[in-house]
């Protein structure tokens, strides 16, 4: 059975396995919103754009060196001395490859090579857009925990004051009085962390305009559905394309230096009344089995490594899939049971509310229960932010989207 059947017949398997649909970054629509206000920026940091330059220019070198015709013209000049006399000539000779079969495969490894780069520059394009959104995702992530957090200490403050009154009323609380002021210092704390990492965050930015960036609401409240991805990723499909390219590089191994052709014309410059010898060489190899023989095989090599990177890059598909829908599964989960006890603090509120009006004192409770509630919030805004950026790596890894 022929190396090429074998992968005809796997990527026929392969193709025939269960296709989704809807594979895209924004398959959130938080995530679309930040996707759209990144067209308010420049395209490209520096980094990427000296990637993707570099393989613009590999891209430009293969057209150049495709369309460049395979001829060779040389010019030799020669004196001799014999028995006194001194001769002098001049050869001109005008070399062109005639090898078809070599010519046609060879171009149609560039057209390979030339697509290749393509898919590279629109991979490279896919890379920024990731980096854009998860370096803007975290951003907004530190910014909502820092107003959340700010919150919380206004309701901590909040109760500090009202312990210390009890305290001055000669009530025995000195121990809720420091554990109130111990909070408070550990929240302080976190909100200095979380400005401090927007600070850095604001610094790694290239070509982002923060004052559009703040304006951006996004509503942390995903609707989760199953992931949605035919079973294609990059790494496939640069395996794919290492597969056509060595099946053909080994048939150039083959059909190359086989047959060449040459004209010449030589002139004796002592004597010029003598027209130039004029002529046409062929070459043509019949056998050359060591040297075409070890190329052919150094090929073959390649494209075996290439047929188990294919093998490979489908496993680690699968793979990959399987993960991302079991931690989705997981975070929707423990989202539901965040919401569930959020809504059940959001009840004892309101609860709080009627019995305040009817002039009970309700204190304790709804300050336990206002903190119980951020702390639930904090909560689900870390879920959903896992959720986001996990959607994003995996997209990242899969290296192209539907």
């Amino acid at each position: 059975m022929s190396r090429w059947f074998v992968f005809s017949s796997f990527i026929f398997l392969f193709s025939a396995l269960p296709v989704w649909s809807n594979c895209k970054t924004t398959r959130f629509a938080d995530l679309a919103l930040l996707d759209n206000v990144r067209e308010k920026f420049s395209d490209y940091s520096l980094e990427y754009k000296l990637q993707k330059d570099a393989v613009e220019q590999k891209k430009a070198n293969e057209i150049r060196e495709r369309n460049t015709p395979p001829i060779e013209l040389s010019v030799l000049l020669s004196g001799t001395q014999v028995a006194g006399r001194f001769t002098e000539s001049a050869e001109a000779r005008f070399t062109y490859d005639i090898n078809f079969a070599s010519k046609f495969l060879n171009r149609k490894r560039s057209f390979l090579l030339e697509e290749n780069y393509d898919k590279r520059i629109q991979n490279i394009d896919f890379e920024e857009r990731i980096e854009y959104l998860k370096k803007t995702l975290l951003w907004l992530y530190s910014n909502e925990l820092s107003k959340m957090y700010e919150k919380r200490l206004e309701i901590l403050l909040q109760r500090e004051a009202y312990l210390e009154e009890k305290q001055r009323q000669g009530l025995s609380v000195a121990a809720e009085v420091s554990r109130a002021k111990l909070e408070i210092i550990s929240l302080e704390n976190k909100i200095l962390a979380v400005n401090f990492r927007q600070e850095i965050l604001t610094l790694e930015f290239e070509n982002v305009n923060l004052s559009v960036l703040k304006n951006v609401k996004i509503l942390w409240s995903p609707v989760i559905r199953a992931p949605s991805c035919a079973k294609r990723s990059y790494e496939i499909t640069v395996a794919q394309d290492n597969v056509k390219y060595f099946n053909v590089q080994k048939n150039i191994d083959r059909v190359s230096e086989t047959i060449s052709s040459s004209f010449f014309a030589s002139q004796d410059l002592n004597e010029s009344k003598i027209g130039p010898t004029v002529g046409l060489t062929l070459n043509i190899t019949l056998l050359s089995p060591k040297t075409r023989g070890t190329t052919v095989r150094a090929t073959s090599e390649k494209l075996d490594q290439s047929m188990r990177d294919l093998h490979l890059a489908s496993y680690r598909l699968d793979k990959l899939y399987h993960e991302q829908e079991k931690v989705e599964a997981l975070i929707a989960a423990n989202l539901e049971a965040v919401d569930t006890e959020i809504e059940e603090r959001h009840r004892i509120l309101e609860e709080l509310s009627v019995r305040a009006a009817l002039g009970q004192t309700v204190f304790d409770q709804k300050n336990n229960t206002l903190l119980e509630l951020s702390g639930m919030q904090e909560v689900r805004i870390q879920r959903v932010f896992d959720l986001y950026t996990g959607w994003l790596q995996f997209m990242s890894v899969r290296g192209l989207e539907d």
